[in-house]
């Protein structure tokens, strides 16, 4: 956003009610070096840009993805009644 440089003022945080005061007053101030809104005035941030060419990277997703075990394996009967059985002692303890 374009501001006419004339007319800003800033929040005092060192007095007392945070007065607003006029730029060529910071500039004269003797904390000017150490006020942090002074110095984001005098040195703003840059704005986070991915470049023009990359597409910006996708967020994490929040779970783990785990690769499915190998068919022969879902299709063990002693395995699948290990779980059963683990299954149905964790329903009884909630009930």
């Amino acid at each position: 956003m374009e501001t006419d440089r004339k007319d800003v003022y800033l929040t005092c945080m060192r007095r007392k009610g945070h007065p607003k005061k006029h730029v060529s007053v910071c500039r004269r101030c003797r904390w000017n070096k150490s006020c942090v809104v002074f110095r984001r005035y005098a040195q703003p941030e840059l704005p986070l840009m991915a470049p023009a060419d990359e597409p910006p990277d996708p967020p994490p997703p929040p779970f783990t993805i785990v690769k499915a075990p190998p068919p022969g394996v879902q299709d063990d009967p002693q395995l699948l009644s290990e779980i059963r059985k683990i299954l149905l002692e964790i329903r009884a303890l909630c009930r």
